[in-house]
């Protein structure tokens, strides 16, 4: 094997393997809200109280400053909420509100004078009554000096009111310095007020007016913020010509209050906001202002909500998204007899897992034929007969039968079938060539396809095993250029493999083409990749689309086989021989790496990266895989410098 620049060939040893950069993975956990012993998490909706009388939960809860910054000994305008549903009896917040603060647990005022200065941190409201509790998240900051408020706006800054109808309030929303007072430049058409000390517009317009912008203009002592409004009184009601929220794709994670998503609406006035299907577990929607909040209870997938925003003329309608993640957490699990990286492990068709090989200790004469089963019903490890000869950086794949085939390695030219019924391993016919690092991948026809991979040189030859005959055969095809340390999938459908990333001898070392290979015979066609990755690692979606990685950066690319196109997404951070695994959900985590201890899950109907639990140890050259229940066990690999027998479980 090779080592050019930062370019690794092979195994992962001490002399042999190096990140390009270090890198820091920040996360941010949002605070979980406190909820109110009646009415659970956050739930919505008619509940029946002890006394057999329904009770409708409160739902919509925001407050007119979301993220308010506050001065050091300086009292503070009430921030007062505003929720729809049923009357609520009490309000508490988590965590405890910066010094000087306080929330009245009937009203839901939060006022006082801050005395301690306070990071902008997020602080969660709960409302609750007999039926349900409601939640909201404020951002709130406390600072030395004075800050002027900025952001402002209003609940429906384009509107038609009618003459003679009484006004649902217009309230504003702001951030920065809090609001001391409220003006507008010119008055308000007849009938209609602001209140100075909370900018909301209400009162019964008495007078036709026709449309005209009004400067609304909020105060403190070190600046000001203005918005304009469009306002006009009209003799016949006219219906909402539209409705927009601030986000109308949201990924949410599940157990974190969300940040409050407001709704405008132009035309007429709104009376009523309504949702259907009903909102995810412990959100919301406020049915006076349309606002959505509170705290999503669950994972789900992408759905789509439809809002409505109407009067007695008619409504405006808007589609949005929503899909709900979740950070997870990590268990420790038992040993391995054994320290391993560089290895295989694979799931049986019992639910057992299957380790094999690798190396067992940070040198190059240190490959292993010792096989482990690990019982996830009893996280318990035990010792599996030995494979019939040494392989690190072997590949290797579960059959159809249930058999396991371990495929070449390090100086290897063979493979051998390994039969869980009887802990036997036999040799398999001989293959063409010695191989390590290469793919393998399982036909629909129970065929496996290996391709590419190491032999002094990146390969280019691509053998195909039949495990009716245990024999292999050479394609006469070859892959457009060798490539070694690359990945491989299936494409929908089963007639197409697309190879992808690696390292190919080329100019740079790192292949900047992927190709996509027949299964049944043919040149592979080379299309252009975005992807440069030392080590490649892909997944195959839900809509049959291939995500993959890209080591040398934080981008990932997401490979569409039916236009044989790809679109990047940022990852956030960069990893250095992590795994990929498709969580049972759809979800695909991403973890290890040589630097820090660090964790992420795609999310693909948000086409969103997350961060996940943080592992418990910094690992790479790691081997995982999926359980019968979801979780996904982590083995061996490389930490500080040493192999390891550890492994973890991740429960998505």
């Amino acid at each position: 094997m090779k080592i050019s620049g930062s370019l690794l060939l092979g195994s992962p040893s001490a002399a042999r393997c190096r990140p390009d950069s270090s890198w820091l993975f920040g996360l941010v956990v949002l605070v979980s809200a406190f909820l109110a012993a009646c009415g659970g998490g956050g739930q919505s909706g008619v509940q029946p109280s002890p006394g057999g009388v329904t009770v409708e939960a409160p739902t919509g809860l925001a407050y007119s400053t979301a993220a308010p910054v506050y001065e050091y000994g300086q009292a503070i305008p009430a921030n007062k909420p505003s929720a729809s549903g049923g009357a609520i009896d009490r309000f508490e917040v988590a965590p405890q509100l910066p010094a000087g603060l306080a929330l009245n647990p009937t009203s839901g005022v939060i006022s006082g004078t801050p005395t301690a200065i306070a990071a902008s941190s997020a602080y969660v409201v709960t409302a609750s009554n007999a039926g349900g509790a409601a939640t909201t998240r404020l951002q709130i900051e406390v600072r030395a000096t004075p800050t002027a408020p900025v952001g402002l706006t209003y609940r429906e800054p384009n509107t038609t009111y009618f003459l003679g109808q009484a006004i649902t309030a217009n309230t504003p929303t702001s951030s920065g310095g809090a609001v001391l007072a409220y003006t507008v430049t010119p008055a308000l058409p007849a009938g209609l007020t602001l209140d100075s000390q909370t900018g909301a517009i209400t009162g019964t317009p008495s007078a036709l007016t026709p449309a005209a912008s009004y400067v609304i203009t909020a105060t403190n002592a070190v600046g000001s913020v203005s918005f304009t409004l469009l306002l006009s009184v009209e003799p016949l009601q006219i219906a909402p010509s539209s409705v927009v929220y601030d986000t109308v794709k949201a990924l949410y994670v599940a157990g974190e209050a969300i940040v409050t998503n407001n709704a405008q609406v132009t035309g007429g006035t709104t009376s009523t906001f309504s949702v259907s299907p009903a909102l995810p577990s412990g959100l919301s929607i406020n049915a006076q202002t349309g606002v959505i909040s509170g705290t999503p209870g669950a994972i789900q997938s992408e759905q789509t909500y439809t809002v409505r925003a109407g009067n007695a003329a008619g409504s405006a309608q808007v589609l949005i998204k929503i899909s709900i993640t979740a950070r997870g957490s990590w268990i420790a699990s038992s040993v391995m007899p054994e320290s391993k990286y560089a290895h295989a492990a694979v799931t049986l068709k019992d639910g057992r897992v299957l380790a094999m090989g690798g190396y067992f200790a940070n040198a190059f004469n240190s490959e292993s034929n010792t096989a482990f089963l690990y019982d996830p019903s009893l996280d318990s490890w035990s010792a599996a007969t030995p494979m019939n000869r040494k392989r690190a950086e072997l590949a290797a794949v579960t059959l159809q039968d249930g058999r396991v085939l371990a495929i070449g390695g390090e100086g290897a030219a063979t493979a051998e079938l390994y039969d869980p019924a009887t802990d036997t391993w036999t040799l398999t016919g001989p293959m063409s060539r010695t191989r390590s690092s290469m793919t393998a991948t399982l036909l629909p026809d129970g065929k496996v396809l290996v391709i590419g991979g190491w032999d002094d040189n990146p390969v280019d030859v691509v053998e195909l095993f039949d495990p009716a005959t245990n024999s292999w055969t050479t394609r006469p095809d070859r892959l457009a250029v060798g490539r070694t340390q690359h990945t491989a999938q299936l494409l929908p459908g089963g007639n197409f493999i697309l190879v992808a990333g690696g390292l190919d001898m080329g100019p740079g070392l790192l292949s900047t083409t992927a190709e996509i290979y027949p299964v049944s015979g043919g040149a592979p066609e080379v299309i252009p990749s975005p992807i440069k990755a030392n080590f490649g690692l892909s997944a195959q979606l839900a809509d049959g689309s291939i995500l993959v990685l890209d080591d040398q950066n934080q981008n990932s690319a997401r490979f569409n086989p039916v236009t044989k196109s790809w679109s990047l997404i940022d990852m956030g951070s960069r990893a250095f021989r992590e795994t990929l695994t498709a969580l049972a959900d759809g979800r695909v985590l991403r973890t290890g790496g040589a630097t820090t201890a660090t964790a992420v899950v795609y999310n693909p109907d948000a086409d969103q990266w997350t961060a996940a639990a943080v592992p418990p140890i910094t690992v790479y050259s790691s081997a995982a895989a999926r359980l019968p229940d979801g979780s996904v066990l982590m083995t061996g690999g490389v930490s500080g410098g040493v192999a390891v027998a550890t492994t973890y479980r991740y429960v998505p």
